[in-house]
């Protein structure tokens, strides 16, 4: 979290037209006021059934698949990842959401990792 806060410090208004993103978000029905109440949802919610959906599900469905855990860990990072580009995009740059998206693919095979090696869901959930 900090490093994302210092690379949106430094670089947040070469990457995003934050005029264009909030107006974007209230066309979607979610004008500034409503931003306190999404804070929740973000910060517990989101990560519980992410985490729950992705790593306790996809991935650990396909890991039931294949004899080494990479296999399925690339597999569920890649659809995470591509997941996260459906929302990302809308918002920024093609190149910047394309950036993100990678990113996120590799967040999701270190929690993949997480998850391998300590086998409990909570840690990946601390961690998103």
């Amino acid at each position: 979290n900090a490093v994302t806060l210092v690379a949106y410090t430094l670089v947040g208004a070469a990457l995003l037209d934050k005029p264009r993103v909030l107006s974007l978000l209230s066309e979607q029905g979610l004008p500034p006021q409503a931003y306190p109440l999404l804070f929740p949802y973000f910060a517990l919610v989101n990560p519980l059934a992410e985490e729950y959906f992705w790593r306790g599900g996809v991935y650990a469905t396909l890991r039931h698949l294949f004899k080494s855990w990479v296999w399925p860990a690339l597999i569920s990072s890649v659809l995470f990842g591509a997941w996260h580009w459906l929302v990302i995009r809308l918002f920024v740059a093609p190149a910047v959401a394309l950036c993100a998206t990678f990113a996120i693919m590799g967040v999701g095979f270190a929690l993949c990792v997480v998850y391998e090696r300590t086998r409990r869901l909570g840690y990946a959930v601390a961690l998103h």
